[in-house]
């Protein structure tokens, strides 16, 4: 694993904390649902060699 590597993971994991963190702390019904996309979005990100992939998550113009 590449230096870059090991920082996408980082960004990674603290993204789903960071995301699952606020969505316990979400008072209204619209920031929730905004945060549960981004999780989602995030979960759906996996490691594939020197790079990420993105499994089945929706593109960022959607």
């Amino acid at each position: 694993m590449t230096r870059i590597d090991d920082l996408e993971e980082f960004v990674h994991r603290e993204n789903l904390k960071l995301f699952r963190r606020q969505l316990d702390l979400a008072q209204d019904d619209a920031r929730r649902q905004w945060l549960l996309k981004r999780l989602i979005e995030e979960e759906a990100k996996v490691p594939v060699a020197a790079g990420w992939l993105t499994m089945g998550a929706p593109s960022r113009n959607s």
